[in-house]
C-alpha cells in the first residue's frame, strides 16, 4: 500500500483540482517502474496506491518500494504544508503473503492495511515491513 504523506493538506492547500493533477504525477512514475516489470498497480482510493507483485522475497520487495519512495520524492512536488519537508512524500507499508488453504485477497489487504498504519503512526517518508 503506497499513501501520500498530508494528502488532505495538499488538497486543502492548493485545491482539488491540483490535488487530482498531483494524483497523476504520482501514478505516472508508479506505473512506469511496476507495469514494466510484469507487477499491477492501481489506485485504491483517495490518495492511496495498491501494488500487487508476484514471486517476490521481502528484500527484493523492498528494494522496489524503496526505488518508488525515492522517484516521488525526486519529482519535487512542492507541498508547503507537510512537516516533513518542502514537496510532497510517500509512505509504503508492505505485507508479504503466501496464500494457504482458507486465505484470501482480503486477508492480504488487512495485512497491508496493517503495515500503512503502521508507516505513519511510526513517521512517515518510510517504508513498514508486515
Amino acid at each position: 500500500m503506497i499513501d501520500i504523506d498530508y494528502f488532505k493538506l495538499y488538497n486543502d492547500a492548493y485545491g482539488h483540482q491540483q490535488g487530482d493533477y498531483c494524483l497523476q504525477q504520482v501514478a505516472h512514475p508508479l506505473q512506469l517502474e511496476l507495469e514494466e516489470s510484469g507487477y499491477f498497480v492501481a489506485r485504491y482510493g483517495g490518495e492511496e496506491f495498491s501494488v500487487i507483485q508476484r514471486d517476490c522475497d521481502k528484500k527484493s520487495t523492498f528494494q522496489v518500494a524503496e526505488t518508488l519512495r525515492k522517484n516521488i520524492e525526486s519529482l519535487k512536488i512542492p507541498h508547503s504544508h507537510s512537516s516533513i519537508g518542502p514537496f510532497l512524500t510517500i509512505s509504503i507499508g508492505m505485507s508479504i503473503f503466501y496464500p494457504t488453504c482458507g486465505a484470501s485477497i482480503h486477508d492480504l489487504m488487512k495485512y497491508a492495511d496493517k503495515a500503512i498504519y503502521d508507516t505513519k503512526r511510526n513517521g512517515q517518508n518510510t517504508i513498514h515491513i508486515n
